[in-house]
């Protein structure tokens, strides 16, 4: 498997900061564009607002994302977003499908853990670190 393709980078920024939210389990959604959050159980970074896209490429074939039994969407194209965290990080997520059918933007903890991250759940939060340094954190919502 390419490692570039799921890469997530760490940036430094003094911009506007985004929350992180945790979804441990069945969640509200959330239509708030400055609103991600982070799930255990989805294989790929998803977001529902075309606008966070730093590079964005249309699909040109009939993608879907599926779950166990049924379509859920069709993935309209791929890119970059640029996650600023509560720190004050950036971090880069790369090849995110955009699914605007989708009410929510989903950070994957597996493709992030994969690269390098840490996830840290204490009691309603989640603290997010990457080489041992804090990159921001989130609250459990329901």
């Amino acid at each position: 498997m390419d490692k570039k393709k799921d890469q997530a980078n760490l940036a430094e920024s003094r911009e506007e900061k985004d929350n992180l939210y945790a979804m441990i389990s069945e969640c509200n959604l959330v239509r708030n564009l400055r609103k991600w959050w982070i799930d255990s159980g989805v294989s790929c970074h998803i977001c529902v607002n075309k606008e966070l896209f730093a590079s964005y490429t249309r699909a040109l074939t009939d993608e879907k994302l599926f779950t166990e039994k049924f379509v859920i969407a069709k993935v309209e194209g791929t890119g970059e977003v640029l996650l600023k965290m509560t720190a004050g990080k950036v971090v880069t997520l790369s090849r995110v499908s955009y699914v605007p059918e989708l009410q929510k933007n989903v950070v994957s903890i597996p493709i992030m853990t994969k690269n390098g991250f840490k996830y840290v759940f204490v009691s309603d939060k989640v603290v997010v670190s990457k080489n041992e340094i804090y990159v921001g954190k989130g609250y459990h919502t329901e």
